[in-house]
C-alpha cells in the first residue's frame, strides 16, 4: 500500500493542510509531500514554529549567501518527500537532529555552511537523490 502523497507550490498552502507538518514536542516533522518550490528551511521552520531558529550571526560566522548564521532549537525530520526543485541548506547551526527518511529527488539537495552540534545526521545515500555537502563543521557536545 503506498502512502498518498500532496503536493504543494508554496509554505503558505501547505499550512492549510496541518495533517502534513507536526511540531511534536521539541521534533519539526514534514511528510507526505512533494515540494514544488524553492524550498528555504529558515522559511519553513520561523513559519511553523518560530521559537526554534535564532540568528546568532556574527563576524566569524556570517555566510556569503546571505550574512547571517541561524542557529536551529528543535530536531527536524523530512519523511516521505519528494524535491522537486533544488534544496539548499545554507548558514544553519543545528542543535538537534536532522533526519531524513525516504527522500526522492532528481535535484540537488544541499548543505553549505552548516554546523551540527548534535552528532547525528541520516547517512544520505547518493543512488537514492544527489547530495552537495560543503563547508560542514560537526561540534562535539560533552
Amino acid at each position: 500500500m503506498s502512502i498518498k502523497k500532496r503536493k504543494f507550490d508554496s509554505i503558505e498552502k501547505m499550512l492549510s493542510f496541518p495533517k502534513y507538518i507536526t511540531l511534536d514536542n521539541d521534533t519539526l516533522t514534514l511528510k507526505n509531500c512533494i515540494i514544488n518550490f524553492d524550498f528555504s528551511l529558515v522559511n519553513f521552520i520561523s513559519t511553523i514554529s518560530p521559537q526554534s531558529i535564532v540568528c546568532v550571526s556574527n563576524e566569524q560566522k556570517e555566510t556569503e549567501d546571505t550574512g547571517k548564521l541561524y542557529e536551529v532549537n528543535c530536531n527536524i525530520t523530512f519523511e516521505n518527500v519528494d524535491f522537486l526543485k533544488d534544496v539548499s541548506i545554507i548558514g544553519l547551526v543545528f542543535k538537534g537532529k536532522i533526519e531524513l527518511k525516504n527522500i526522492q529527488s532528481s535535484v540537488h539537495f544541499g548543505f553549505s555552511m552548516c554546523f551540527f552540534a548534535y552528532q547525528y545526521i541520516t547517512p544520505f545515500n547518493n543512488e537514492q537523490f544527489p547530495v552537495i555537502i560543503k563547508q560542514l563543521l560537526l561540534l562535539k557536545i560533552q
